[in-house]
């Protein structure tokens, strides 16, 4: 098992410093395959435009930001202060419109599934906000700000 996470530290952009790298079953294959496609580190996020650290930029429907089992989400929002508290615990589990957080329960990622589906029901009644603002002919849009 060693070995084999050794050699995979070759070929995939993992980080063993305050980390567990793990990727699923069959993920390796989709990368292989060009299903799934490995970008260098994240410099920037400005609303749905992904900045990686070689400058390339990216756009995205959505954005899942997963930041491990450390939280370093402190370091990318610009206002964590209704959210975390200075070293990293969580307050609330969901943040400004369209951003939340997953796993930072005292379950950890046990808790997962769980978050998922709070997070599944909140997006679903925000959908249907927005569904009700469009067919009354406004606009229903939200900005998450990143450093």
């Amino acid at each position: 098992m060693v070995y084999t996470a050794m050699f995979l530290l070759k070929y995939l952009p993992i980080s063993l410093v305050d980390t567990i790298p793990v990727i699923d079953v069959g993920a390796i294959d989709n990368i292989k395959l060009g299903q799934i496609k490995v970008l260098p580190g994240i410099s920037e996020i400005k609303e749905r435009t992904v900045v990686v650290d070689n400058g390339d930029e990216h756009q995205f429907d959505a954005i899942i930001f997963v930041t491990t089992y450390k939280n370093v989400a402190t370091k990318w929002l610009k206002d964590f202060s209704s959210i975390f508290l200075e070293h990293g615990t969580l307050i609330n589990w969901k943040g400004e419109i369209g951003l939340y957080y997953v796993g930072f329960s005292k379950r950890g990622i046990a808790g997962v599934s769980i978050d998922a589906i709070v997070i599944f029901n909140d997006i679903k009644i925000t959908l249907r906000e927005c569904m009700m603002l469009f067919a009354l002919g406004l606009t229903c849009y939200y900005v998450v700000k990143f450093r």
